[in-house]
């Protein structure tokens, strides 16, 4: 049913979307939301903010990855997956000694199963 009224398309479509969408949602509405608590002095929310936007440029650049294996027709890598357990990173390969986005220890950088 989703697929015949256009809202499920190949992978590389769907990911095209995705990415279209996290990066808009990175670039436009979290540096407004930053912008808006660093303008009110509110350090807890604009922290939260730049982590949530490091995550989804995590996520973007894995899906911005992933669609270049596709147009290349090459299987997508099967590298160990790492996601950070306090702002969402996502790390590919071993994990860091500390999170590349909010500096947390490695032992708070979980392999995902």
């Amino acid at each position: 049913m989703l697929k015949s009224a256009g809202a499920i398309q190949s992978s590389a479509e769907n990911l095209k979307q995705i990415l279209m969408e996290e990066w808009e949602m990175c670039l436009e509405v979290f540096s407004d939301y930053i912008s808006q608590a660093g303008a009110e002095d509110d350090n807890a929310p604009r922290i939260a903010f730049e982590w949530s936007q490091g995550s989804g440029e995590s996520l973007s650049d894995l899906f911005e990855e992933v669609l270049q294996q596709l147009a290349h027709d090459h299987d997508c890598d099967s590298n160990e997956l790492h996601v950070c357990a306090i702002c969402g990173c996502l790390v590919k390969g071993e994990a860091p000694d500390v999170c590349p986005n909010c500096g947390v220890n490695k032992k708070l950088i979980p392999a995902v199963e």
